[in-house]
């Protein structure tokens, strides 16, 4: 619609400005005869200015187009703002108003509940009043009557009242007296238990010392007595090496006065003599040394003999010391007890007015007050049967294991040897000579001027060659052979066991019974050990002697065949071997008790509670069942282990063992005919022992026990 209006306007502007435009040029009239450039020339400033007219006219017109629409638009924002400001107004007075109207509601619906809570209160107050004046009035005579009657019990109870107090304190002192004493005692059996079980721990442990230091002695004295026997050796073969030198040393002395013999049969045995002098001085050094070995050894034997002498006196003083403390102590804290019990039980009936102990009433009265509210005969049934479990400990486990291993024959594997090798030829002839590191042999000159070209190898220095050989070998030996007993102990093992009881009520006197007992039990004990008792280790080092000959080297390389010098080289190991043999033993016990007990049976019954005990013989049905296992390994040069022999051996077994139990049961009554309870018993049965493989056993089972059970009476 704007689109029109705008073009409308430009056509109204267009007619006007066109008439005008006609009229200037009308009033300038062109001349008549213009020329064709003049005509064309202002035909195009016509048509140009026509175009920027009309461009200018669609400027202004889009100017203006815009122009009205920013304003349209911004009338149209501002109408929009004004409708939401009136629209929001008009809801907040709405919401105002609609709060206004509510909060007057709930004002007048409060004062409502108000004033009908107020006269609800009021009626209930004056119900309430009207109750308490009621109540009052029969509480006040009630108050009457009952301190009417309180002061006539009172009267009644006063004297009663007096003498039980006097009895009550009376049988409260002496009760603490006996509790106390009572502790006193129990305090002092719990001492000696701990000094007695402190003292078969003290004795054990010496014996296992002792044990200790008689393995450690005699393998001192086995070491002592190895280097002793090394020493002897080492002195008789100082003494055969040394008397052979002389021999040599005689002859040689003996040689070299005979103007007969050659000069080389005189520098061959000089030294042979020299050479069995140097094997004489090795000799007697070695049996020097092993000799110092023995007596160095010997000297600490007897010195840590001297220490543990000290030692084992020192600890006797200390416990000796100790002991007498004790003993002491415990005299003296017994002798305060009595006296402090004493002296409480005269106080207590100086002040009560009660009798004192010398004048307290007999056992047999003080039973009877006891037991008056025992339960009535026909309230107990005649057959109890209980069932429940039980905690069974038996005294003690030991095994004792020697070894196949010791008596299995594990040869020697080397031995102290020693071997002398020829040299390189004589020293006095000519010969071929071979060595280590090459050889020395003659020539087609060689007997004519005892040099030979003939020769390879060797070691150069200078104008000089060595060779090498093997002039002795020997090996040391050494075996360390250990076979020890295997012991073990496992104190007070503890097992858990079902346990059923029947009982049967044959005679009864007013709170007491008298009748039958039987139970039966069941558990198994087990036991084990792994441990090794005996190893054989061996080890051998093998050395090589090397010597040396030397020859001078002459023109054309030439040398003497006969060494110009020999001498020895030192001495090195070649070699080292070991070889380790050692057993593993695993060894079980299972023990299946089943025990059938039976004996009389005394009861005491007092309200809900119930003392029993019994006591009798025991059947004890006992199963074995044990394996021994044994291997043994050995091993050459730390190489993994191969098994050498294996042992095993089983049994299973089965016997019928008599035995004497004692047992006390507390019970409580729960309702007629059913009731709980605990008990402790002990069982003595004589001694397990037996043997599989190399191991020896001995089971001792007898041991305390404890439980708790449920019962049925009918």
């Amino acid at each position: 619609m704007k689109l029109w209006f705008w073009a409308f306007l430009a056509c109204l502007v267009f007619s006007l400005t066109f008439p005008a435009f006609g009229q200037e040029q009308a009033e300038n009239p062109v001349p008549a005869s213009p020329t064709p450039a003049a005509n064309e020339t202002s035909k195009e400033d016509l048509k140009k200015a026509k175009e920027d007219a009309e461009k200018k006219a669609k400027a202004e017109v889009k100017a203006k187009a815009d122009a009205e629409k920013k304003a349209a638009r911004e009338a149209e924002l501002k109408a929009k703002e004004e409708k939401k400001a009136k629209e929001a107004a008009e809801k907040k007075a709405a919401a105002e108003a609609k709060a206004r109207i509510d909060a007057q509601k709930k004002e007048a619906q409060l004062k409502e509940q108000e004033q009908k809570k107020a006269a609800e209160a009021a009626a209930k107050q004056a119900r309430t009043e009207a109750k308490t004046r009621k109540e009052a009035e029969q509480k006040a005579a009630a108050q009457a009557k009952a301190q009417k009657e309180a002061q006539e019990k009172a009267a009644l109870e006063a004297a009663d009242k007096a003498k039980a107090e006097a009895r009550a304190r009376a049988e409260a002192a002496k009760q603490a007296a006996k509790a106390a004493e009572l502790q006193a005692r129990e305090e002092q059996k719990a001492k000696e238990i701990i000094a007695r079980r402190a003292a078969e721990a003290e004795k054990a442990k010496i014996a296992a010392e002792q044990k200790a230091e008689r393995a450690a002695d005699l393998r001192i004295k086995e070491e002592i007595s190895a280097k002793e026997q090394m020493a002897d050796v080492a002195k008789s073969e100082a003494k055969r090496k040394a008397s052979e030198a002389e021999k040599a040393a005689k002859a040689s002395q003996k040689l070299a006065a005979d103007k007969k013999a050659s000069p080389a049969d005189k520098q061959k045995t000089q030294d042979e003599a020299n050479l069995k002098q140097i094997a004489a001085k090795d000799a007697a050094a070695i049996a020097s040394s092993r000799e110092t070995e023995y007596i160095k050894a010997v000297k600490d034997f007897d010195a840590l003999k001297q220490e543990r002498i000290l030692a084992k006196q020192k600890a006797e003083a200390e416990a000796k010391t100790r002991k007498e403390a004790e003993k002491k102590t415990a005299i003296e804290a017994k002798i305060n007890a009595q006296e402090e019990a004493r002296a409480k039980n005269t106080e207590t009936a100086a002040k009560t007015g009660e009798p004192s102990p010398a004048t307290e009433l007999t056992v047999g009265d003080r039973i009877r007050r006891s037991f008056e509210n025992a339960a009535k005969p026909e309230e107990a049934g005649k057959w109890k049967l209980s069932g429940g479990v039980m905690l069974r400990t038996i005294h003690s486990q030991t095994f004792k294991t020697y070894s196949y291993s010791e008596n299995y024959n594990i040869a020697a594997k080397a031995s102290d040897v020693a071997r002398r090798y020829e040299p390189a030829g004589d020293l006095n002839s000519y010969s071929d000579r071979n060595y280590d590191n090459g050889y020395v042999h003659k020539d087609d000159f060689t007997d004519l001027d005892g040099g030979t070209a003939n020769w390879g190898g060797g070691q150069a220095q200078g104008n000089s060659v060595s060779f090498d050989y093997v002039g002795r070998t020997y090996t040391d030996y050494s075996r360390d052979r250990e076979s020890s007993l295997g012991e073990t102990h496992n104190g007070f093992d503890k097992e858990i066991a079902p346990y059923f009881q029947l009982e049967r009520t044959l005679y009864r006197y007013h709170w007491l019974d008298a009748g039958l007992h039987l139970d039966y039990y069941w558990t198994r004990f087990s036991d084990g050990a792994e441990y090794e008792n005996f190893s054989d280790r061996q080890s051998w080092q093998t050395y090589a002697q090397h010597d040396q000959d030397t020859y001078n080297i002459g023109n054309n390389n030439v040398i003497n065949n006969i060494p110009d010098a020999r001498r020895g080289a030192g001495t090195v190991q070649t070699g080292s071997s070991s070889y380790n043999a050692y057993n593993e033993i695993q060894q079980s016990l299972d023990m299946n008790l089943n025990v059938l007990s039976f004996g009389p049976m005394v009861s005491a019954n007092w309200w809900r509670l119930s003392l029993s005990g019994s006591t009798g013989p025991t059947f004890n049905f006992i199963n074995m069942q044990t394996y021994y296992n044994e291997v043994l390994y050995a091993s050459q040069n730390n190489a993994a282990p191969q098994v050498l022999q294996s042992w095993t051996d089983s049994q299973d077994y089965s016997e019928c063992k008599f035995g004497y139990f004692v047992q006390a049961n507390i019970g409580l009554r729960i309702i007629d005919g059913f009731g709980v309870g605990i008990f402790g018993r002990y069982d003595w049965v004589e001694n397990m022992s037996g043997s599989v493989g190399q191991s020896r056993y001995v089971i001792n089972p007898e041991g305390g026990s404890v439980g708790a059970l449920a019962n049925l009476s009918f």
